[in-house]
Parts: C-alpha cells; structure tokens; sequence
C-alpha cells in the first residue's frame, strides 16, 4: 500500500516504498503525521502554481493579439488628455512624441509666416483655375465681425473641367460701406489679385448678393457700378435671401401670427432667464419622454430659424403647459404664456407651422447648395408653391393633431397628451381662417419674390441648355426656344457670333434632343459641351459657360461669415484682418492633399533661421 502524495512529494516514509499492513488505524495514524499533510500542501501548491502559470500564458497571449489595438489606445487616450490639458497644438505635438517636435518652431510671428506660405499655395492654385475659366462670377455679403470691423466676404463661381466650382476668395476689411466703397474695394482686390487685368472686366459675367438697396440698388446700387465696366455683367438676388424674406414676412398683417411669434420668443426668456423654471422643465420631459431638450430662439431676423423651436414646443408640449401650470399663480408671465399656449388654436397652428416649414426649409436647403443653377429654381418653386396650395385642406401633424382632439368628444375642456386645454367650434372656424390668410399671404410672397418674367435672362438660358424642356416632335422643335436664344444673343452680341450661333442653333437642338437619355439634364449636358463640342459649337459653348457661372446665390458667403465668427471669437479678437483671410483661406479651400514638401522649401527660403 502506497501514498501517491507522498511519492509525488519524495517524502521518506514507509507509504513511499510500500507498506503491508492495511489497518484502518495504520492509515489513520500516516494520514496525521507530518510528512503527509505537507505533502498534501506541496500537492496544492503545485496545483496552483501550474493554474497561475496556465492563467499568465493565456493572458499573455491575449496581449500579444491585443497589442496593436491597445498602443493605437495608449496613444489616442493620451492625445485626449494632452488636448485637454494643453492649450498648443505645437505641445501636443511634443508630448505625444512626433518626430522633430522638439525642434518646432514657436515664436507667434514665424507661425504666421508658415501660415502665410500654405496660404499663398492655396491661393495661387485658384486664381490660376480662374484665369483658367473663360468666364466667372463674383458673391459678395458684407458684415460686422466681433470687434465691429466691417467685412466683405468674396466668393468666386468659375468652370474647372466642365463643372461649375465654387471658392472663398477673401475676407476684406472696409470702412467706406456705401456702393462705391464697395466696388472700390472689390476693384481693388481683383486687379492686385491678378483675377483682373490691365482693368478688363469683360470675364466677370455674374454677381450675386443680397437684397439691400447698396447691392441691388437700381440707380447707385453696387450692380449699376459694375455694369458700366462690364454692361454684359448679370445681377441676381439670392434665391435664398428672397425665400427667407417671403416666409418671414408672410404672417404680417395677421394678428395672431404676429402674437405667436412674440410668444414664442417670450417662451423663450422665461426658460432662460430662470434655472429654477429650466430644472423643472426638465425634470418633467425627463418623467414623460425619457430625454431632456432645450427651448431654442426662435430668431426674427431668420424666420426659417423658428422651426427647430415649434418642432421641441410641439414634441415637449406637455411639459411645458405642465410646468406653466405650475407656475401661473406664482408669476403673471406663466399666466399669459399659459392662457395663450393651452388652447388649441396655439397647438394647431403650432402643427400647421411643422408642416410648412418642413416645405419651405427642404427648397431652402436646395438653393443653399453650391451647386444650385437655374434649371432648379423655377421647378422647386412651383412644386413648394403646389404642396403649400394643398395644405388649404389639411396636413399631415395638423390632421393628426385634429384627429386626436375630435376623439375627446364636444367638451369646452379637452385633453392633448393628458394636458387640459381649451377647445370648440369657434376656435375651429378661427383656425381656419387664420391658416387660409397664413398661406395665401406666403403663396403671394414666393410668387412674387420669384416672378417668372423678372428672371428672363435665366429664364431663356434654362429654355436653350435644359434637355427636360425640349419637345419630342418635329414639328414644335423647330421653333422650340428661338425667341430664347434671340435674347442671349441681344444681351452676349460682343461676345458670340450671333449668325453663327443662331444658324448652329436647329442642328444643335436635335443634337439635344438625341443625347437626351445620357445628357438629360442642365448640369450634365452643360458638361458635355465644355469639355468635347468647344470646337463644334464655340458660341453656344459660351452661352452655357455664362449661364453655370452666374450665382443665383450668396450662401456660400453666410458660411463664411460663420467661419470668422469661429476664428475670430470673444477670446481671439485681437487677430488681424489679414491673419482671419489666411486661415479661413487655408479653412475653407484648404485641399485634402498639400504639398508640404514644397511649402516647406519655400518657408526655408524666405530667411537664414538658427534651426
């Protein structure tokens, strides 16, 4: 009889070699002496040293197979801290262990230089794209930036292989703002830019800009000085402003509209101007929807801004007549934000307002686009203006929202999302009307903001270059367009040859018609022509130049006003005008790839450095 733990051990007793004698107290006595219960624990202990041992080679093989991951973590996780602890970018750089970091240079003046050099690359590439481009526009925007500088932000629309391309150009300081001032300052630029040479402005074909009377002015206006150095020049008014100002002045004249909007905004400072009410606010969107949403400003100056408000006063509804309330003995402001918010007049136009603004914000999204040309203007505004006729006789949130409180029966006090508010017949009938005078008065202002006799000249180009409105037969082809052409040839004759163009014109429109599947619209046929058929069709290829180069909008340079208002903030306003153009330069047209081999010689060049 032998003891397996004892062998294993090699302790030095009889149960190691054997023993014979098999008595129950021969075992009891082995089992209490020393030598076996250390052998037991040597057992243990090697049966913990081997699972430790199993443990670390497991983890260390998934260390190994984690090990890219984990240093791409290591090295993300202390970037993050060096950003928040770091105000430099140069620092960051230095901790996070960058080649050369150490050798950066941080002086505020050489920086700039650097600044200067990749702003200089950028700018030479898009003035020779340019010069390059046969014909190009000009948008133009002026403003106030943080410390009350004026600003003039150029954007430039010009062709770069066939298509329409579209860049900032330059952030101007100017102190003389009338219409003159501008043009001087815009005169300026262009010619020591070397986009405009020897004084010849016979390229510079478009201008886009905003309706203030300096700009569209039509006696002194910024476009009337212009065209007596170019009388071919084209001025448009941005689609985009005229949509903003058709919505914005559509509920004037109507009473209650007029009240909504000031309420709206009252709703607005009585939130913020307490955190009291705020913490309440919340709590109860908290209790009843699962996530919390701040009251936006619903903006005068941009109407379409008061959307992103009636969409949280729509969904949080409850909440906010909830905690008016609550508050409405305690303050006389509550009381009258309640009085006019719980009835449903107020929660039907709120519906009704979701509905147009949801139309009105999708075509003004479309003429925001750099790429917006004046095929698409007349079809967006005539389907919106279809789509606002329809909503005469209901809409999608107001026939949900009138659904819900006939379901609560003919009683004074009705319920929306459990709320209590006041409801029947006559403010039924108010509704209504207030809803027809609403939409005949934007109907109105959008037809008359966007005329379809006022933009005959885009109007003519979108007849000649639009594949969609070409006719199929014969017969109407041959006269399709003619009086069209005959105007772009009055209003372009010292540029095209207008017999030849006019005798190319038939050819050219069965040459339209047959590449029509391809080709089938403004954009892509306008491509075609620019960059295969300038020897075949040279005037109508012109024609067609001129046409993708005219702005028909000046977002562009709201964006850019929105980018200096990031670079040059509250805690930046010390930066120079021309420091501001170099980085929204670099901002803005900054390409994915630069060459920085070359930026970097030419940095080397300009002076001997220490290092």
């Amino acid at each position: 009889m032998k003891c397996k733990p004892c062998i294993d051990t090699r302790q030095n007793n009889p149960f190691v070699k054997g023993c014979g004698n098999f008595g129950t107290s021969t075992l009891t006595r082995h089992q209490q002496t020393s030598y076996h219960t250390d052998a037991l624990k040597a057992v243990k202990l090697q049966c913990d040293f081997k699972k430790c041992t199993d443990n670390a080679e497991t983890m260390k093989t998934k260390f190994l197979n984690n090990s890219v991951s984990t240093n791409r973590h290591f090295t993300q996780i202390r970037t993050v801290y060096c950003m928040a602890s770091l105000a430099s970018l140069m620092k960051l750089q230095q901790e996070i262990g960058c080649p050369h970091a150490d050798l950066f240079y941080t002086k505020p003046e050489i920086v700039c230089e650097m600044e200067q050099v990749i702003s200089d690359q950028i700018t030479k590439s898009i003035y020779d794209k340019i010069n390059d481009s046969p014909f190009f526009g000009i948008m133009l925007d002026e403003t106030c930036d943080i410390t009350v500088d004026k600003k003039l932000v150029i954007y430039v629309r010009y062709i770069k292989d066939g298509e329409a391309q579209v860049d900032y150009l330059g952030n101007k300081k100017v102190t003389d703002c009338t219409a003159e001032g501008i043009k001087v300052a815009l005169c300026n630029f262009l010619e020591q830019t070397g986009i405009v040479k020897d004084g010849n402005y016979s390229s510079l074909m478009g201008l886009g800009t905003d309706g203030a009377a300096v700009m569209v002015g039509c006696k002194n206006g910024l476009g009337v000085k212009l065209k007596t150095m170019n009388n071919k020049l084209v001025q448009v008014h941005c689609v985009a402003h005229r949509l903003n100002l058709a919505a914005s002045q559509a509920s004037k004249g109507i009473e209650y509209m007029e009240d909504y909007r000031r309420y709206i905004q009252l709703l607005y400072r009585f939130f913020a101007d307490s955190n009291v009410r705020y913490d309440k606010l919340r709590e109860l969107q908290t209790l009843l929807h699962g996530q919390v949403k701040q009251v936006p400003e619903g903006t005068t100056v941009r109407w379409l801004s008061i959307e992103s408000a009636v969409k949280m006063i729509f969904e949080y509804y409850d909440s906010i007549i909830l905690t008016l309330e609550d508050d409405k003995d305690k303050t006389g402001k509550a009381a009258g934000l309640w009085t006019f918010l719980a009835d449903s007049l107020f929660l039907l136009i709120t519906a009704l307002l979701i509905d147009v603004l949801t139309v009105i914000g999708i075509l003004s999204l479309t003429f925001q686009k750099d790429s917006v040309n004046l095929a698409s203007i007349r079809n967006n505004v005539d389907a919106t203006v279809e789509t606002l006729k329809t909503m005469r006789h209901g809409s999608t949130t107001c026939d949900e929202v009138l659904l819900v409180l006939d379901s609560n029966g003919p009683d004074s006090e009705t319920k929306y999302k459990n709320v209590q508010i006041k409801d029947n017949q006559n403010i039924r009938t108010r509704f209504n009307a207030v809803r027809n005078n609403y939409l005949d008065n934007l109907i109105e202002n959008i037809e008359n903001r966007f005329p379809k006799d006022e933009l005959n000249l885009l109007e003519c180009f979108d007849a000649v270059f639009n594949p969609k409105r070409y006719p199929i037969n014969q017969i109407e082809l041959l006269k399709y367009a003619n009086d069209q052409l005959s105007t772009l040839c009055d209003q372009y004759s010292g540029i095209i040859d207008v017999a030849t163009c006019k005798a190319q014109f038939l050819q050219f429109k069965h040459f339209v018609v047959s590449h029509k599947a391809v080709y089938g619209d403004f954009d892509k046929l306008s491509k075609l022509l620019i960059t295969e058929y300038t020897d075949i069709y040279p005037d109508l290829v012109k024609l067609v130049t001129i046409a993708q180069i005219i702005p028909v909008s000046s977002a562009p340079c709201e964006r850019g006003f929105s980018q200096q208002n990031i670079l040059k903030s509250k805690v930046r306003n010390r930066l120079s005008p021309d420091r501001v153009d170099r980085l929204l330069m670099i901002k803005l047209n900054g390409p994915k790839e630069i060459d920085f081999l070359s930026a970097a010689r030419e940095f080397a060049s300009l002076k001997d450095r220490k290092k």
